[in-house]
């Protein structure tokens, strides 16, 4: 969220990863040769569409009429009494490499950036 009240739309990274999780169940439960090759392609597809997605949502924010960006602590802590899909969804997004892209791209286009 900005300081003008904005958010990125996150339901195609939600839906992508649902699918890229549903499938890795199902492939961890046959354990056959051929399944871990296939999570294996699984693992490098989804984290290209985590970086692809990752330098879209910074040049979003880098892209914001201001002259300085401030990035909170991103990381997030795995509560026990939360569900655990919860967290899973949670904590299933890359803030240090999302971090690192708004750093070079603000650099980039001349804003001050600040963690």
């Amino acid at each position: 969220m900005l300081s003008s009240n904005k958010f990125y739309a996150s339901d195609r990274i939600r839906t992508v990863k649902g699918r890229y999780q549903h499938l890795r169940g199902e492939l961890q439960a046959k354990d056959t040769r051929s399944a871990r090759c296939k999570l294996g392609r699984l693992s490098g597809k989804e984290n290209r569409f985590m970086a692809d997605e990752n330098h879209q949502v910074a040049n979003w924010i880098a892209g914001q009429p201001f002259d300085a960006i401030a990035l909170e602590k991103l990381g997030v802590r795995r509560e026990k009494r939360l569900k655990a899909r919860f967290n899973k969804a949670l904590g299933n997004w890359a803030f240090g490499q999302l971090q690192q892209f708004v750093d070079y791209k603000a650099e980039s286009v001349g804003k001050a950036c600040s963690t």
